[in-house]
């Protein structure tokens, strides 16, 4: 190669690869600041060796087609000092991840994970790095204490938890927060609300109806909540009270028909910036709906419209349509 080549080389910012041409040599990239790679339907390694002579790099997305793809993440990417995002969620499987605990900006990081991966306990980084791996056991425990309470999105929807891990209430700069729990108290609400204040989006499944009623008010906290998204069959339970999420914009409800207490939660026209309710249905996996689909629909319609004619702000009312519903995570366990 030429120098006059090697030379225009070391300008490009940014390098998308595609199809089954192979990774060139990383190091005639040295500015680089993003690189995307899709491997098509290569069977082997994809090696980044070198990786680490993109000093510049701040962004990194890999992904393949094929099952048999691996990425393999030298040690190397350490060297990586301004690398922020790390997507290698379209790859089914990769090595190396826990050299990524010292990358001291990587902030996003979306990776695979099935049950039965060997993701070592305790990975973690304190300082400035708002980023850390656990592997699913060790969030379990009740002494498991996070280092990474600087992280702003955290994603659980893949771990059913047996309740509200108590170390949540420590993630104080959290955004954005995606839990699923076999139960859920009082006391959860309150530590998460309370606690969380910059929580703008709240996903919650509650695998069983609660044994009891949650109430929130506007000492729950929740202040600056925009999106809470509500996945239990016991919406009765679920009550709003005077001061609750103040800035709540939409409102998204799942049920399952079959299950479901036939009614929606209490106090709505305590949510004064509601705009939106969103409410779909879900399918259990041992259950066919397809014959009632048609009577679903219009019962849950029936319900959460006289509901919504009745609020103050009337929200739109959006009703997931026939044929159509939510995946719930122990439908695959």
């Amino acid at each position: 190669m030429s120098l006059a080549t090697t030379s225009l080389l070391s300008q490009v910012r940014s390098l998308n690869i595609f199809g089954n041409c192979g990774i060139p040599k990383l190091s005639d990239f040295k500015f680089m600041r993003l690189l995307f790679v899709e491997v098509g339907d290569l069977n082997t390694a994809i090696d980044l060796t070198g990786i680490n002579r993109l000093s510049q790099l701040r962004y990194l997305k890999v992904q393949g087609s094929s099952r048999e793809a691996v990425v393999l993440l030298p040690a190397e990417i350490r060297g990586l000092r301004f690398l922020e995002t790390l997507d290698l969620s379209g790859i089914v499987n990769s090595c190396g991840l826990r050299e990524l605990v010292d990358v001291p900006r990587l902030s996003h990081v979306s990776a695979p994970w099935f049950e039965g991966w060997g993701l070592p306990d305790g990975i973690g980084k304190t300082g400035e790095s708002p980023f850390a791996l656990y592997c699913g056991d060790a969030i379990l425990g009740s002494s498991f204490s996070p280092t990474f309470v600087n992280i702003e999105r955290l994603y659980l929807g893949m771990l059913i938890l047996s309740s509200v891990p108590r170390w949540i209430g420590h993630l104080c700069c959290l955004r954005d927060l995606a839990l699923v729990a076999k139960q859920i108290h009082q006391e959860d609400f309150n530590i998460i609300g309370t606690r969380l204040t910059s929580l703008v989006r709240l996903r919650l499944r509650i695998v069983h109806v609660p044994t009891e009623r949650i109430v929130i008010e506007g000492s729950t906290g929740f202040k600056v909540l925009k999106l809470f998204v509500f996945d239990c069959d016991g919406l009765s339970r679920l009550t709003f009270e005077a001061g609750a999420m103040p800035d709540l914009w939409e409102l998204k409800l799942t049920l399952n028909p079959y299950e479901w207490d036939k009614t929606t939660p209490i106090g709505l026209q305590h949510l004064p910036s509601l705009k939106i309710i969103d409410v779909s249905k879900t399918k259990f996996h041992d259950k066919l709906i397809f014959q009632d689909d048609d009577e679903d629909i219009d019962m849950i319609r029936r319900v959460f419209q006289e509901a919504a004619d009745a609020l103050p702000a009337r929200p739109a009312l959006h009703v997931s349509p026939r044929g159509h519903w939510q995946s719930r995570p122990e439908e695959s366990t």
